[in-house]
């Protein structure tokens, strides 16, 4: 079986290494090694491509299994952890051992308060974790919402090759950094304000948007699908 093996690097804990430790416990069991990757945020509003990529291939099929330290260093949140694992348990794949938890996916004979423990150390890792890197971010200054820096050159390249407002708030978005659509808005409305775009920025972004939603229908006076003529739908006897 080929395990890939995942650890979360947090501003809590620099030095950290564990896929060592990792490594040892797959050779042991008889698994080749088939990725080991240390991804670093520096909060858990940060981007993690990396999960993102390996639950892309998990979903897919073509992981065969997943080697953490505990649960709470590979989901970000309890409904995450919770709807990844059933989602994987019915498909059978992949295979997920959370080390320093005992968790062991293909075992066998787990009771009702064995998952909801499982669930509940899942929980309590994530919000431990959060308060750990919340409290060294405090410390070191990184109070509030940190202002999201937008390259309004990449910007107008993107609204140029008619990419969606969704679609260039994801090409946008760095390991480091996660920009949202409101955040993309909030940095528009304030360059216009300040002047900054030009009106041909401005015409590339109405094209990029598109017309705008659709008037709807009057439900009461359409009539239904192959009616034609008598009374309107809402008056139907």
């Amino acid at each position: 079986m080929k395990a890939h093996l995942y650890d979360l690097v947090t501003p809590a804990d620099p030095g950290r290494d564990e896929l060592g430790r990792l490594e040892h416990h797959a050779v042991t069991r008889g698994w080749e090694v088939a990725e080991s990757i240390a991804e670093p945020i520096q909060s858990f509003k940060a981007g993690r491509p990396v999960y993102r990529r390996l639950v892309e291939e998990a979903q897919a099929g073509t992981v065969e299994a997943i080697l953490v330290t505990s649960l709470g260093r590979l989901f970000p949140s309890l409904h995450a952890g919770t709807s990844l694992l059933f989602r994987w348990a019915i498909a059978g794949t992949p295979h997920v051992v959370a080390i320093d938890q005992g968790f062991d996916s293909a075992t066998e004979g787990y009771t009702l308060d064995d998952a909801f423990g499982f669930l509940h150390e899942l929980d309590r890792d994530v919000r431990t974790l959060k308060a750990r890197v919340g409290a060294v971010n405090a410390a070191l200054g990184r109070r509030g919402r940190r202002r999201v820096p937008i390259d309004f050159a990449l910007l107008r390249e993107l609204w140029r090759q008619g990419l969606s407002q969704q679609q260039i708030a994801d090409r946008m978005t760095t390991p480091q950094v996660r920009v949202t659509q409101g955040t993309l808005s909030r940095r528009i409305s304030e360059a216009l304000e300040a002047g900054r775009l030009s009106a041909a920025d401005q015409e590339a972004r109405s094209q990029s948007l598109g017309p705008g939603p659709r008037a709807t229908p009057n439900i009461a006076t359409k009539r239904p699908h192959g009616l034609s003529g008598g009374e309107p739908a809402g008056e139907q006897r």
